[in-house]
């Protein structure tokens, strides 16, 4: 981290009364809570764009060639 960053989070941490480290910890989960939910919505799709219950069925069918390439 640039030592502008490490300022802001510093500041921030302040305002909310927060640890620093703290506040890097939640906002890392966060942030990995979102991109886990956007994937799981994406899986979610695909099984029923395809039909299938799990991104195992994907994967099988993929493999062996009964899903289309085109769009997944």
């Amino acid at each position: 981290m640039t030592e502008l960053q490490v300022h802001l989070v510093d500041r921030v941490a302040e305002q909310l009364d927060v640890n620093a480290d703290e506040l890097l910890r939640a906002s890392l989960e966060t942030y990995l809570n979102a991109q886990l939910r956007r994937v799981e919505t994406e899986i979610s799709s695909l099984q029923i764009k395809y039909h299938v219950q799990s991104a195992r069925e994907i994967d099988q069918r993929y493999s062996e060639g009964t899903l289309p390439e085109e769009g997944t």
